[in-house]
């Protein structure tokens, strides 16, 4: 039998909104991957299932050209939540052969090892494995395991897993500096054969690694700081000062200056501006001099409206939590703590409320863009990377829209 895992999403995904709202939450970005691929890593997993809320399902197997996900039937056994942070002890924390276990992490359902259709009877009708549904029968361990409860959980750990997933890929360091680059701890250095970084660039890996990805292109005269990853086709400025703790995903343009931030990928922040302990999904575009504070003047812990409720995060540092499609004017201005949704549209005067809802067209006063509106401005950003909007895509994000707005005409 091949080793084979499955992965499943519980009540906490929505604590991660609105990034989740277009994706799993096991395919969130940390360090160079995705929260999934590290677990596959872990387990040399041969077969693997996925199990995730039907709204965002479709379209998220077909971009990462899966034939199947919600599969019917399995032989899989070890099912794990979606928002564990693999280490190397993962799968001796969690075997896959056993007998019928819940495994806890304190009081979060870190894996299940049961047949698919215990899986499947434990799950509300959006997908969601809720722990009182699994049966009483199944005996309980507590395991230690890393698991996210908010996207700042992320980011605060993008250092660790830049680093580890460098480790995982047994990468060897650049040998010599490209030509006109001045390299700070070159055995911590790693450029893919076909990145170009110009001439004047300042590669800083002394307080931790830099991997920079195929078909990176790094202007002249910017300064890179580790840890950092670039994801491929992604792109960096004239004059940038990136100063570490970033994470890249694939077909990003970054200038001005950024700290511990991730970017899940397609999106934009070119310009000059000040990006710190941020989190962005895709297909976002921060225009001229967009820049976010990410430390409150009184210098106490930063409160956010996370899916509606206002947690305090118990951190100084946290910026913007951006979801997928959103964009910001020229000269915005983000406070410290700031969500905006999926689709949100800023262009106001002054600072931005600090939750923006999605959908949302705010200048003067806050309107809800229409759908067909939406759709439209998505097709054409996607074509100028030339990804084509799919119908399952472009059915995903109707079915989210029509969640979302009579989800405010319920409230």
């Amino acid at each position: 039998m091949p080793k084979s895992i499955g992965f499943f999403e519980d009540s906490l995904t929505r604590q991660f909104l609105p990034l989740t709202w277009t994706r799993p939450v096991f395919d969130l970005r940390c360090g160079i991957d995705r929260l999934f691929e590290k677990v596959l890593r872990a387990y040399c997993a041969e077969q693997v299932d996925f199990f995730c809320r039907p709204l965002v399902a479709a379209a998220w197997a077909e971009s990462n050209y899966l034939s199947d996900v919600n599969p019917g039937s399995s032989d899989t056994k070890l099912w794990l939540n979606g928002r564990i942070i693999a280490d190397s002890e993962l799968a001796q924390q969690i075997p896959i052969e056993g007998g019928n276990v819940i495994y806890m992490a304190d009081e979060h359902v870190a894996a299940v090892r049961c047949d698919v259709n215990v899986l499947r009877a434990s799950m509300n009708e959006d997908g969601i494995v809720q722990v009182e549904r699994l049966p009483e029968s199944l005996s309980v361990e507590q395991v230690v395991v890393n698991m996210a409860e908010y996207p700042w959980d992320l980011i605060d750990l993008i250092g660790d897993e830049i680093h580890a997933d460098i480790e995982v890929r047994k990468l060897h360091s650049i040998d010599t500096a490209p030509e006109g680059v001045f390299c700070i701890g070159r055995d911590n250095i790693y450029i893919d054969s076909t990145a170009f970084i110009g001439p004047g660039t300042v590669l800083d890996a002394s307080n931790g690694p830099i991997w920079i990805g195929p078909d990176v292109d790094v202007a002249s005269l910017t300064l890179l700081e580790g840890p950092l990853a670039i994801g491929a086709g992604g792109r960096i400025k004239a004059g940038s000062k990136i100063y570490g703790g970033v994470a890249l995903g694939p077909v990003c343009k970054l200038g001005g200056e950024v700290e511990g931030c991730i970017v899940q990928g397609y999106s934009n922040k070119q310009h000059d501006g000040f990006l710190g302990h941020a989190f962005l999904g895709e297909w976002i575009n921060l225009g001229a001099n967009t820049n976010n504070s990410d430390l409150k003047n009184n210098y106490s812990t930063i409160k956010v409206v996370i899916n509606g409720s206002m947690v305090d995060t118990q951190r100084q540092l946290l910026g913007l939590i951006m979801g997928d499609h959103a964009k910001s004017a020229i000269s915005t201005r983000f406070n410290t703590g700031t969500v905006a949704g999926i689709f949100a549209n800023i262009f106001t005067t002054g600072f931005p409320q600090k939750s923006i809802p999605s959908f949302a067209w705010l200048g003067e006063r806050l309107k809800t863009t229409r759908l067909k509106e939406a759709l439209a401005m998505a097709e054409r950003v996607m074509a100028r990377r030339d990804v084509i909007m799919t119908p399952l895509y472009r059915q995903m994000i109707i079915d989210i829209y029509n969640t979302v707005i009579l989800a405010k005409e319920t409230d």
